[in-house]
């Protein structure tokens, strides 16, 4: 299963420089670090591993960002770690908090923030430059479409089945 590709563009015949895996089940959209160079990947993972929902008691995706560098293996940065997946039903604050389906992915342009629109969860995960989320912001429902205006101090948020811009 190989999930992203490195081409040479430039070359006559496109051909494939490098190849990763394990970056995800669901990859949505794809940013380059303006620092870095890294290519940070908003993803869900499926836990198709493991049979049964009993077993899985409801813990069957996790919403993340995968970092990745050249010649180097996939960094995988969970948008949930706050999650206490041994209490089920989880407490209200602990839902709240949580970033689902994470659609796309913008950059400030100095790297040091980025923005993830969750999708199923009406907010924007602010990360910092390690990729933990550091705050939340409340938007319309269904976000999917982000556009940073840097100069101008502002993150716009297509929600898409709310049909608005926050």
């Amino acid at each position: 299963d190989t999930d992203v590709f490195t081409l040479d563009a430039a070359a006559l015949q496109p051909t494939v420089l490098e190849t990763w895996s394990s970056v995800g089940t669901m990859l949505f959209n794809m940013a380059v670090h303006p620092a870095s160079g890294e290519v940070w990947v908003a993803n869900s993972d499926a836990r198709n591993h493991t049979r049964f929902e009993p077993i899985l008691r409801g813990d069957t995706w996790s919403h993340r960002i995968t970092r990745l560098a050249p010649r180097a293996a996939p960094v995988v940065m969970n948008l949930n770690g706050h999650i206490e997946h041994a209490v089920s039903p989880g407490p209200e604050e602990e839902r709240a908090r949580t970033l689902a389906q994470p659609l796309d992915l913008v950059f400030a342009p100095d790297g040091r923030t980025a923005y993830v629109a969750a999708f199923q969860s009406a907010q924007v995960g602010v990360l910092d430059v390690a990729g933990n989320v550091v705050a939340r912001i409340p938007v319309g429902f269904g976000p999917g479409g982000l556009a940073l205006d840097a100069v101008g101090g502002r993150l716009y948020v297509l929600n898409h089945q709310a049909g608005t811009i926050s």
